[in-house]
C-alpha cells in the first residue's frame, strides 16, 4: 500500500502513464552458478541476470535478451536490441543537451 501511495504523490507524465525502462544485454555464458542465472553483457558491464520467467525459451551464448530490475522479461532479435540500444542512446543524447542548456546563461 506504501509502494501505491508513494507512486500516486509523484508527478506523472503527460497521459499519466508510468513506464519501466527495459534494457538489451547480450547473454554470455547460461547456468554456470544457477539454471536460472545467466551472465549477460549489459553496456560493456558484466552482469548475473535471473532467466526464470523465460521459461523453457531455449538461451545460449549471443542470446539476446531484455532486462528489467534483474529479470529478463523477453528474448530479442539482434536488430530489436539494436535499435533499442540505438533508441536509448538518442535520449541519452537528448537528455544530456537539455541539462547542458539548463547550465547555460
Amino acid at each position: 500500500m506504501l509502494e501505491s501511495i508513494e507512486y500516486a504523490s509523484r508527478p506523472q507524465p503527460a497521459g499519466g502513464a508510468l513506464v519501466c525502462l527495459g534494457i538489451p544485454a547480450r547473454v554470455l555464458a547460461v547456468g554456470v552458478d544457477h539454471p536460472d542465472i545467466a551472465t549477460v553483457d549489459m553496456g560493456g558491464v558484466a552482469r548475473k541476470i535471473n532467466i526464470g520467467l523465460l521459461g523453457d525459451e531455449p538461451l545460449r551464448a549471443g542470446t539476446w535478451i531484455l532486462v528489467h530490475m534483474g529479470y529478463a522479461l523477453q528474448v530479442m532479435t539482434e536488430r530489436e536490441a539494436r535499435d533499442a540500444l540505438t533508441a536509448l542512446s538518442a535520449e541519452r543524447e537528448a537528455e544530456q543537451s537539455v541539462l547542458a542548456e539548463r547550465k547555460s546563461p
